[in-house]
């Protein structure tokens, strides 16, 4: 038995050499073989590729370095049940640091979580996590320190700079004997090892331990290793970039300058080698340090399993430097390695336009390069997954050519999953019970099927209608009682069980039913009421505090009563879940102090996030992944993403308290060294393509951002490998994307600027094909209604219609707030309804506005109120006198323009036949023409024979005008020739966008344009129209761009609107298009 060491610059001839290494080992068909690696994707990786050489990979255990000490440590007899977890760690120190012994014996630690008092508990768990987390490290990286302050006497009186010891005494002090630390179990192994029984024990029980990939050791791990190596076969099999060269003590350029510039006139520092090797390399140049201070390692180092790299390519040719250290240009890049594209840099503006350039990058290889390449032969590697996981999405799942993709390492809360349900749950508080956070739970498919929720529009709706706004029962004081969920979900749950809106009393409190809901819709209301119900009463139980273990079993009966019931075929979320709330069962061992929900919440979600899906690397389709350490396994194209300067590498964040930071010792753990191995164990993995991006420039500003320090240290190196000095290499493998995709700079003059979208079409082409689509059965029963809004809107008539486009539409988001006050829209809606409204309705019209949620709360709504009524008084005045007696009604009109082709519908505000319309808003020529419209239809079917036009100035109450019009003197014939005419018209809106909207015509003079020559008049239009551009709504200016408000054909259609739609009632109103002002 004894150690061995199989190092290669390849992974693939590493597994090789592992196969034959089992094969002369392995024992029996039914012994496990142990393989101990540090990721997942390793394992993944090994496992298909052992699958592949093998037909079979069947009895491997893969463990991690932690595991296979704790394995050994079982197997010479321990007792200890697991080692003390960073969870247990976390709790302990969160009691122990809130504790007056603590308090008074170090002050100055205690007063950091002290203020401000809000945040005193949430400080304190701070805290207790960061030092979990060291302690957890000391019993790696200091494990002298940990059994020296194990196996010190408890102090009376300890030194203010041992505050630590004093908590890690505490913790051990109120741990169970059955949970120990990792320097005891090291102690117990290094004790037990040298029984004879136990030494055959361990070496039947796992006689080959196979330690493969791994880049980082610790002395803790090694110096295990090295006990047990005399019964056990240990074999290393690691990467080497130059395996063939002792390059572990040479130094790079930066390293040399810095010893000059402090060591002048000594003896000149030697053993420089390849800049990229040494500056990247130190964490492969530490462990190789701490293997070879073991002379058995030394004497069995095998580097006979190498690749030597090809020189056909600039990324072999590097890659070749580097596997002979060279220092000097020994291999020199011609002017065709830096075309050939196999090292290429993109610098980009936004995170999509990222993820898009390397989408078209991968169509290039295929298309251009004639590249064979599956899916499965390409790795992306992220600097934030999280983050970017939107955008692969959106742009592979949407792309023309398609590619399949799978993204690991996203944190499980992120998506449609049960994770993300239990976290929106859980964030959740009473202050933010509003309408919208709660409708948003509801995005959660676990949370739907949990309840038996189908029809989500149906339940927003009704929350809307009910007037549910925030807070769980409100108050009567203020009359928020009106606006929250109790209340409404009282107005939804008695219109189920009755008919009618009457007013009624539960309570004390007055409301009324909302009865509109009838079919399934009563399912879903039933469902949404029952889910609210339990939502609050969850919310309830947080208002206390407990220990963190009953904490978790309230998230058990969240996840229970919420989200999930576990049914025949478990969710494997669901699972996984369980298992991660499994991890607090050591807790219930242990006397641990109650706290708040918030800072259960605070804890308990930060370890959620913090959970990463690993188990889709290397799946099928394109892999995308973390940067992560020890995982750069050979891939044909590799790609890293986000490789911006201040992303990668990562930058240390010390603890100024920290012990690892007093003394640095051979093997600590260095976030940025251990990236910068990343980086140069990326380089060497990519077999024929390495892609780099970043975003290089502010999308606000266009100032240039720089790109990681070790892309910046590749450009050099590849400059300095030119054969021709004077070519800037930037040029060739450097590619600055535009910030836009439509960009005229693609598939121009650039050969490194190519898109593979496919071509749009033009808009007017599009407008043609839908327009030759529409069946002329649409236009056999035109709707009144849709015929005048087409006359305010004719481009928004097309878009919604035909198209089926909305822009600007109502926000979608449910009120979260009351009302403060009333809208336009509400005013005018108001002012109508009460203008049918006598005084024997008035006071139980007011009331139902108030309960309902129509009105502002209070005092508000009242003023509002009588704001109205002053103004809609004189009206209503108007109208008893002009019509006494005479009660307002409606009609259906249908009309046959001719055959195939009718105007059906309904127009209100008939008194006898006698149209009467009042504005109460500025847009007169508007509200006019709407009217005028609905007048000529109902005098066609001989229901309307007279129009009163009442106009309100909305600013002078007081004032108002009445015009009135007799329509006999104007014949049936005329009118009807009128709407077939505006028919006309709407028939050619509908087939391509009309360049018609109130908007725009109705702030003109019409005499002086009218009179204006042709080209004057195009001149006008094209001017009137950008003058106003800021103002015009979304589908005019989506029109304005698509040029039909330009020459001839707004032209054309300005005449045709003048004398069909102006003209007539010009003629019927001349004063009010002839005014100024409001008019």
């Amino acid at each position: 038995m004894s150690l061995h060491l199989e190092v290669s610059n390849s992974l693939v001839k590493l597994a090789d050499t592992l196969l034959l290494k089992i094969a002369e080992g392995r024992r029996g068909v039914f012994e496990p073989i142990t393989i101990v690696t540090q990721t997942e994707g390793i394992n993944l990786w090994l496992r298909e590729y052992i699958a592949k050489k093998n037909g079979i990979a069947a009895n491997i255990n893969f463990i991690t370095p932690n595991d296979i000490v704790f394995k050994i440590f079982q197997i010479l007899g321990g007792t200890y049940s697991e080692t003390i977890s960073r969870e247990t760690l976390i709790w302990l120190l969160y009691k122990a640091l809130g504790e007056d012994d603590f308090a008074h014996r170090f002050p100055e630690q205690y007063a950091y979580f002290l203020k401000p008092l809000s945040e005193r508990d949430r400080k304190r768990m701070g805290m207790a996590t960061k030092l979990a987390d060291l302690f957890d490290q000391y019993q790696i990286y200091r494990q002298k320190v940990i059994t020296q302050w194990n196996n010190a006497t408890p102090k009376l009186f300890y030194a203010p700079s041992d505050w630590q010891e004093f908590l890690w005494k505490k913790i051990k002090a109120e741990t169970p004997k059955d949970i120990q630390d990792k320097s005891l179990v090291k102690e117990f192994i290094d004790k037990e090892i040298f029984k004879k029984d136990n030494q055959q024990l361990l070496g039947k029980t796992i006689p080959d331990i196979y330690l493969f990939g791994l880049s980082i050791f610790t002395n803790y791990h090694l110096d295990i290793l090295k006990t047990v190596a005399p019964w056990v076969n240990i074999h290393f099999f690691l990467l080497n970039p130059a395996p063939q060269i002792y390059w572990m003590d040479d130094k790079s350029d930066k390293q040399v300058a810095k010893w000059r510039s402090h060591k002048k006139g000594e003896e000149e520092m030697s053993l420089i080698g390849n800049p990229l090797l040494t500056n990247w390399g130190k964490v492969l140049q530490n462990t190789f340090r701490l293997l070879f201070r073991s002379e058995d390692l030394l004497n069995n180092y095998n580097d006979s399993h190498v690749i030597v790299p090809r020189e056909d390519s600039m990324l072999h040719k590097i890659q070749g430097n580097i596997f002979n250290n060279n220092v000097d240009t020994n291999i020199q890049l011609s002017s065709d390695d830096l075309t050939d594209e196999t090292l290429s840099i993109h610098s980009c503006y936004t995170i999509a336009s990222e993820v898009d350039a390397l989408y078209q990058y991968l169509v290039h290889l295929v298309d251009k390069k004639n590249v064979s390449l599956s899916a499965r032969d390409i790795s992306v590697m992220v600097s934030d997954i999280d983050q970017y996981e939107p955008y692969i999405r959106a742009v592979f799942d949407n792309a023309p050519y398609k590619f399949k993709y799978k993204i690991a390492d996203v944190s499980v809360a992120n998506g449609d999953t049960i994770y993300n349900a239990l976290r929106l749950l859980l964030e959740l508080n009473e202050q933010e019970f509003t309408s919208e956070k709660i409708l948003q739970l509801l995005e959660s498919s676990y949370i739907r099927k949990r309840f038996n929720l189908d029809n989500i529009d149906n339940v927003r709706s009704l929350v809307k209608y009910a007037n549910i706004r925030f807070g769980v029962d409100g108050s009567v004081t203020d009359d928020t009682y009106i606006v929250s969920w109790q209340y409404g979900i009282q107005r939804l749950m008695f219109g189920l069980c009755m008919s009618g809106e009457m007013l009624m009393e539960e309570n004390g409190k007055a409301f009324y039913p909302i009865d509109s809901i009838e079919g399934n819709g009563s399912k879903d209301v039933i469902s949404f009421c029952h889910f609210v119900e339990m939502l609050i009463s969850f919310i309830k139980k947080r208002n206390k505090q407990l220990a963190p273990t009953e904490w978790i079993i309230y998230v058990r009966e969240v996840i229970d009563n919420l989200i999930y019931q576990v049914a025949d075929n478990i969710d494997e979320d669901f699972y996984e879940l369980s298992e991660h709330l499994v991890q607090y069962n050591d807790l219930s061992l242990m006397d641990l102090e109650p706290v708040a929900f918030d800072v259960f919440r605070l804890h308990f979600l930060t370890t959620l996030d913090s959970t990463k899906r690993s188990s889709l690397f290397i799946n099928d389709g394109i892999t995308f992944c973390s940067l992560i350490p020890m995982r750069s396994v050979p891939f044909k194209v590799i790609a890293m993403l986000g490789m911006t300067a201040k992303d990668f590498p990562r930058k240390e964040k010390p603890l100024s308290f920290s012990l690892l930071q007093q003394t640095y010792q051979l093997g600590d753990r260095n976030i940025k060294d251990n990236d910068k191995h990343l980086f140069l164990e990326t380089l060497i993995s990519a077999q024929e393509y390495l892609y780099i991006s970043y975003i290089g420039n502010s999308v606000k500003d266009n100032t240039s951002l720089p790109s990681s320090i070790l892309v910046e240290e590749l450009i050099d190196y590849v400059q300095g490998l030119s054969s021709d000095a004077s070519i800037d290499v930037r040029k060739f493998i450097v590619t600055q994307h535009p910030l836009h995709n439509y960009s005229s700079k693609y598939n121009s003059n650039d050969s490194k600027l190519y898109r593979y979208a496919t071509e749009k079409k033009e808009e007017q082409d599009i407008f043609s094909e839908i327009a030759k689509e529409i069946p002329s059965s649409v236009f056999e029963n035109i709707s009144l209604s849709s015929l005048v809004a087409f006359f305010s809107n004719a481009p928004k008539a097309f878009y919604n219609h035909v198209l089926g486009i909305y822009y600007d539409e109502e926000v979608t988001l449910l009120p979260e707030t009351e009302i403060f006050n009333l809208s336009n829209l509400d005013n005018a809606i108001l002012k109508n309804e009460m203008l049918g409204k006598d005084d024997s309705q008035l006071e139980s019209f007011k009331q139902k506005l108030k309960l309902t949620g129509k009105i502002p709360l209070k005092n508000v709504g009242e003023v509002s109120i009588e704001k109205i009524e002053e103004m809609v008084n004189p009206v209503r005045q108007y109208l008893s006198e002009a019509f006494p007696n005479i009660t307002e009604r409606s009609i259906s009109i249908e009309i046959e323009l001719y055959k195939g082709c009718k105007i059906v519908g309904d127009v209100g505000g008939l008194y006898n036949k006698n149209l009467v319309s009042v504005c109460f808003s500025t847009s007169i020529k508007k509200r006019l023409l709407r009217a005028y419209i609905q007048a000529m239809a109902g005098n066609v079917t001989g229901e309307i024979t007279e129009m009163t036009f009442i106009i309100v100035d909305p600013k002078q109450e007081s004032e108002m005008e009445t015009k009135s019009i007799t329509l006999s003197s104007v014949s049936i014939e005329k009118f009807l020739s009128y709407l077939k005419r505006l028919v006309d018209i709407y028939k050619k809106g509908m087939q391509s966008p009309y360049p018609f909207s109130d908007s725009v015509y109705f702030e003109m003079d019409f005499e002086k344009v009218a009179k204006l020559s042709q080209d004057d008049l195009e001149i006008f239009l094209e001017k009137k129209i950008a003058s106003i551009n800021s103002n015009l709504d979304s589908y005019s200016e989506k029109s304005f761009h698509q040029g039909i408000w330009k020459g001839q054909t707004a032209v054309d259609a300005f005449r045709e609107a003048f004398d069909v739609v102006f003209s007539p009632i010009r003629e019927v109103f001349p004063e009010i298009f002839e005014k100024k002002g409001r008019y």
